[in-house]
């Protein structure tokens, strides 16, 4: 499981910022990391893009095996793309990507209201506080937060595949785990700290739900490319369990 900043734009609350991932030496920074994720030899390559989105990839993948580079900057910035495809391609793989991400309800407009979990989670992320009110009030979360920003800041000037790994240490992912998680709960925030944990759980069982119905019993060796905000819930929930083995993200780079 590896996690990873977002490459290019994201509607996340804190961008990476990260420096044009297009430039000659991260270009070779990210060919070194390709050479690695190839090495490990996935069968399937799982990245963070909703199944509606699997067309479009797989567009994608066909072109750019057949010789031709996306024209969008934003496909061709995205780490779909340099880390997913690139290594899908050098592994010689067939199926390039598969997309498993999932959205929750209240943030899609096509969303089912109808339903009891979307009328629910509606309700919940409609009281939700934006994170600049959250930190303020949760001095623990604000500081985790802002020291993580830091380390994130201080890992830029690092080779590429040295910040993954930093950014997949277990106290990496604790620290990212407990304020987009969990901090919630501390003060019960606005009543429904542990309602807004949920939906954090919730969508990432889903992810696992999505990834279990593509596995097939010849896949030995699947990689899951995902923002690093997800990866320790993916990690407990598969080495919980019988059939899986999770590899540390450093045996594999370095």
């Amino acid at each position: 499981i590896l996690g990873t900043f977002h490459f290019g734009s994201t509607s996340d609350f804190q961008p990476a910022n990260y420096d044009d991932v297009l430039s000659t030496k991260r270009q070779r920074e990210i060919r070194q990391v390709v050479k690695k994720l190839a090495a490990f030899s996935p069968d399937k390559i799982f990245v963070e893009n909703t199944p509606v989105a699997q067309v479009f990839w797989d567009d994608v993948y066909r072109k750019y095996r057949g010789g031709a580079r996306p024209k969008s900057s934003s496909i061709l910035k995205n780490e779909i793309y340099q880390l997913g495809i690139k290594t899908a391609k050098l592994t010689g793989n067939t199926t390039g990507v598969v997309c498993i991400n999932y959205t929750n309800p209240s943030s899609r407009e096509q969303s089912n209201l109808n339903d009891k979990w979307g009328r629910f989670s509606k309700e919940i992320s409609d009281r939700k506080p934006d994170y600049p009110s959250f930190f303020k009030s949760n001095r623990l979360a604000g500081g985790t937060f802002d020291n993580y920003l830091e380390e994130h800041q201080a890992w830029k000037k690092l080779p590429l595949k040295e910040h993954l790994i930093k950014m997949n240490e277990e106290e990496s992912l604790r620290s990212l785990h407990y304020f987009n998680v969990l901090a919630w709960m501390d003060n019960n925030t606005k009543g429904i700290g542990s309602e807004l944990s949920s939906l954090e759980y919730f969508r990432n069982l889903k992810i696992v739900q999505n990834l279990y119905t593509h596995l097939e019993n010849s896949d030995e060796r699947i990689l899951v490319i995902f923002g690093a905000a997800h990866a320790q819930i993916l990690k407990d929930i598969l080495k919980s369990h019988p059939v899986f083995n999770v590899v540390e993200v450093k045996d594999v780079l370095k």
